[in-house]
């Protein structure tokens, strides 16, 4: 694994992209929420997607779609600022959406679209508005590529890209919502999870060998993606565990409430004992029971491992790639952070 000061350098750079990213996606939002402000109530929901998308996070999305580009030497900085603002539209989307289904009241530190709208008047305005909030963010995504100086054959391959990661993630959230309160097995955990945080990666990295003009690494990239997904996802619902609000920015535990099903609770549920399953099932369980039976069943260990194992096969597939030596190191820096950020934690 690099060292920490590959690491340190990552987080540089990391900072470095959220700050452009976010500054054209400002300047983007700003621009549409100005074009469709027919009413004012319009002009606040489209005030408030911006808003929303605009407070921070690390833009890994975009990141990674910028070091492929990177990689295979592309120098656009305009088609980059297209692609990286419909990334994080995309993104975005699919965050409204999912605070909306698991009925979550911040992001960020924030309130959720569902909890802002509801709080103007009732439920019903907070529920419909978050599903309309996200669709107009899915159709700024595609705008902003469709309407771009993008070459036709390129926006138009890009946007296949995003719009089979969007129908997969949606497929992936439907199973997700049923296996609710089931005892999962491992097998149905991966197939929900192959098309969830893998379908993103496998898009964002696909696009930059698109926007590149890298076709040669399509398969292997895509690969990689998917086994970054894996990787993220596992680390990401550990983390939603054993994080706290200041570091979270965000309630910890919410996942537990409504008896989720992510990998380390699928396989404590494989070995807990009659009392830790008859508490794994029950949505009274208290979190700091839920914690101590996650690992003393082991579990948020050997889903560590196999997080890792994921981040392993995702840096043998790049490493194949025609990309660069300095973004091939960027992604084992990012795959490094990644799993470093679960030492905060647990």
């Amino acid at each position: 694994m690099p060292a920490r000061g590959s690491i340190a350098d990552l987080e540089d750079e990391l900072d470095r992209h959220s700050r452009w990213a976010e500054s054209n996606l400002s300047r983007f939002l700003a621009e549409s929420g100005r074009r469709s402000g027919y009413h004012p109530f319009v002009r606040d929901i489209h005030k408030s997607i911006r808003e929303f998308a605009l407070r921070g996070g690390k833009r890994i999305a975009s990141f990674t779609v910028a070091v492929v580009c990177r990689g295979y030497g592309f120098d656009d900085p305009d088609s980059l600022r297209v692609v990286c603002d419909a990334i994080e539209l995309y993104r975005h989307c699919i965050l409204i959406h999912d605070d909306l289904v698991d009925g979550d009241d911040t992001r960020r530190g924030g309130p959720t679209l569902n909890r802002k709208f509801s709080e103007r008047r009732d439920q019903r305005l907070g529920l419909g508005c978050s599903v309309f909030a996200g669709n107009i963010a899915l159709c700024l995504c595609m705008s902003r590529i469709l309407d771009s100086r993008l070459r036709t054959d390129v926006a138009h391959r890009i946007v296949r890209e995003i719009n089979r990661a969007y129908s997969d993630v949606n497929e992936s959230q439907a199973l997700d919502l049923w296996m609710e309160g089931t005892d999962a097995d491992v097998e149905t955990w991966r197939r929900m999870a192959s098309r969830r945080a893998a379908s993103l990666f496998r898009a964002t990295l696909r696009v930059g060998a698109t926007l590149s003009g890298a076709q040669r690494d399509l398969e292997a990239l895509g690969k990689a993606g998917q086994e970054m997904g894996f990787a993220f996802d596992i680390q990401d619902d550990i983390i939603d565990v054993f994080a706290t609000v200041q570091g979270y920015g965000r309630q910890p535990g919410s996942d537990m409430k409504t008896l989720k099903r992510p990998l380390h609770v699928v396989l404590a549920l494989r070995d807990a004992s009659a009392d830790q399953l008859a508490a794994l099932r029950s949505p009274e369980t208290d979190l700091q029971t839920l914690k101590a039976i996650l690992q003393d069943t082991g579990a948020v260990e050997e889903a560590k491992e196999i997080a890792a194992r994921h981040a392993s096969r995702a840096l043998r597939l790049i490493k194949k790639t025609g990309m660069n030596r300095e973004a091939k190191d960027l992604f084992a820096s990012l795959m490094a952070y990644m799993g470093q950020s679960l030492q905060w934690y647990v």
